[in-house]
């Protein structure tokens, strides 16, 4: 009877246990579900704010800016227009080999559904910014599915890179870069999850090679991708799996190598290594920096290297995350720059130390792509890999704001409160220049579409003239020639030597004017050059050293350049080019 009795109170005890149990299971799940449903709608409004700040700035009017975004377009109508894979706009015209096809394939598309040029400009704009939240939403779900941030970190990363002036003016640009970022973070998520499986199928495989390989077909440093994950498989100890998808990604770097390869570059003249291909292009300007220096290429690499570490690495990287402005205070603007490099840097290792990942070794090879390409020291290189900056800055702050908020519990000494409160206090400051700072310059660029508006007025001035008033024969030499082309009809050539500029930062000298006009004359004599057109709102990221040299030259050799055409605002300015004068300048 005793023994009856213990069991029938073990047997209550046990149901209670289990009872207890199973709520605080249930309770836990909810929470769970809560913060997870919590976590989804901030990342919907996070995205919903960014989607409609991007909508904002898109107008044809910024079309241009950059100079590449007409390279691409001129490429997709060439393709929607049944001219092949070619560069249009050259007097004579050439297999396109400088830009990998993809992007302007999507652009192709959109031209074909939308054939009125510039109107079709806002849907190739609105692609740049579907991709952009296409990459900022898979970005969270690649750094909280496979471990490398929590639900609030991963929030935190995709609201700083999501909401941040540099993003949405690269976001909303016919430019690849957002559309690359989205297939590889795509490729990164998936090949993660394709090593995590047990058994990796074939399927599977292919299709992370098939992304891998459009990454690839729409920038070239999509490369980094296929080393990447070929070295990570390996010191895993799966080279096995890896060869699938880095056999089929293989395939499409071997495709456009090939394309290259057997689409030689017809151009001639200044700028034909520049139509051929960058690897050709990189080449031409490390030969010409060993001559303007009088520097080994062992120098001249290290000198290159040196130069973008500096430009890239630890001026371009935190002004880029956190969309810090160039006119802060100085000082101020260089402590930030130093406490965020040096805490991405700390995140990193801190990371790496703990497991080698596919992301570090990406992030590894991609910038050292870069850090050896002369000419890509600028903002835009970076914009892909933001997100992924941020997220090891985030995890790295983590942990001393975790410590600051044990130190300022009540039951901690005095001093301490103190001192963790100071640090609060600093962190709050910063956060609120990082804020004021987005802020201000979001407001400053959607105030600036007007002044925008007004330059694409003055261009669309000299369009107008040179519809009506040259033949479709004629050459036209400026500073945007697939712009000119599109916007004309007219053959176009760049005005400068593109490999000269890409020298610049690397120069021991500046070039004298001798050797920048010469270079306008060679373009001139070797493309039968019929006009050269001057507008300073033309390529504004064009060295001012330059433009003014070739403003000076002109002014002072009227009988080779004769006044054609004047903006109403006198900033565009088109000149005929006699070519039955002398030479000027033998």
């Amino acid at each position: 009877m005793y023994d009856t009795l213990m069991m029938k109170v073990s047997h209550r005890l046990t149901e209670k246990n289990e009872s207890e149990l199973s709520t605080s299971q249930s309770g836990t799940l909810r929470k769970g579900r809560s913060r997870s449903r919590l976590a989804a709608l901030t990342l919907f409004v996070v995205l919903g704010t960014a989607f409609v700040l991007y909508c904002a700035m898109i107008t044809p009017h910024r079309f241009g800016d950059y100079g590449d975004d007409g390279v691409y377009v001129s490429a997709a109508k060439a393709l929607a227009t049944g001219q092949g894979y070619t560069i249009i706009n050259l007097p004579q015209e050439k297999a396109q080999t400088l830009v990998p096809p993809f992007y302007p394939f999507l652009l192709s598309l959109i031209w074909r559904a939308y054939p009125q040029f510039p109107e079709n400009v806002t849907w190739m704009m609105m692609l740049s910014a579907v991709a952009t939240l296409s990459f900022l939403a898979l970005t969270y779900r690649y750094l909280v599915a496979h471990g490398y941030a929590t639900q609030w970190q991963a929030l935190i990363v995709v609201a700083l890179a999501g909401i941040n002036w540099r993003t949405m003016l690269h976001g909303t640009s016919v430019m690849s870069e957002m559309v690359y970022a989205a297939l590889a973070v795509a490729a990164l998520y998936m090949a993660e999850r394709y090593e995590k499986e047990e058994k990796g199928t074939i399927g599977a495989g292919i299709a992370v090679g098939v992304v891998i390989g459009l990454a690839f077909l729409t920038r070239s440093s999509g490369i980094a991708l296929l080393i990447a994950s070929a070295f990570y498989f390996v010191i895993r100890g799966q080279w096995k799996r890896v060869l699938v998808p880095a056999a089929v990604a293989s395939l499409f770097v071997l495709s456009w190598m090939s394309w290259s390869y057997f689409n030689p570059s017809t151009a001639e003249g200044v700028n034909a290594v520049y139509y051929s291909n960058y690897f050709r292009s990189y080449s031409t300007v490390y030969g010409y920096l060993e001559a303007m220096n009088d520097a080994s290429k062992i120098a001249t690499i290290l000198n290159v290297l040196g130069t973008n570490v500096l430009l890239l690495i630890i001026g371009s990287i935190p002004l880029s995350c956190l969309g810090l402005r160039y006119d802060l205070p100085q000082s101020l603007l260089v402590s930030l720059v130093l406490i965020t490099i040096i805490l991405i840097a700390a995140g990193f290792i801190r990371q790496a130390r703990r497991r080698i990942r596919l992301l570090h070794i990406y992030l590894s090879v991609y910038l050292g792509i870069y850090l050896v390409s002369p000419g890509t020291a600028y903002d835009r290189y970076i914009v892909p890999i933001v997100p992924f900056l941020i997220m090891l800055l985030v995890t790295e702050l983590a942990i001393p704001v975790s410590r600051l908020r044990r130190e300022l519990m009540p039951d901690k000494h005095l001093l301490a409160r103190l001192s963790a409160a100071v640090i609060a206090l600093a962190l709050s400051v910063a956060v609120g220049i990082v804020i004021y700072s987005n802020g201000s310059a979001i407001h400053e660029s959607l105030k600036s579409l007007n002044k925008v508006a007004r330059h694409t007025s003055e261009r669309t001035e000299a369009f107008e003239w040179i519809k009506a008033n040259t033949d479709r024969s004629d050459i036209l030499v400026c500073n945007s020639d697939a712009i000119y082309y599109l916007y004309t009809g007219r053959k176009a050539v760049l005005s400068f030597q593109v490999t000269m500029l890409d020298t610049l930062p690397y120069r021991s000298k500046p070039p004298e004017s001798s050797e920048i006009t010469e270079e306008l004359f060679k373009t001139i004599d070797q493309n039968s050059g019929r006009y050269l057109i001057s507008n300073a709102s033309d390529f504004a990221d064009i060295s001012d050293l330059y433009q003014k040299r070739i403003s000076e030259f002109i002014t002072q050799h009227p009988e080779k350049f004769v006044l054609a055409f004047e903006s109403s605002s006198k900033n565009s300015l088109i000149y005929r080019i006699e070519h039955d004068s002398n030479r000027v300048g033998q």
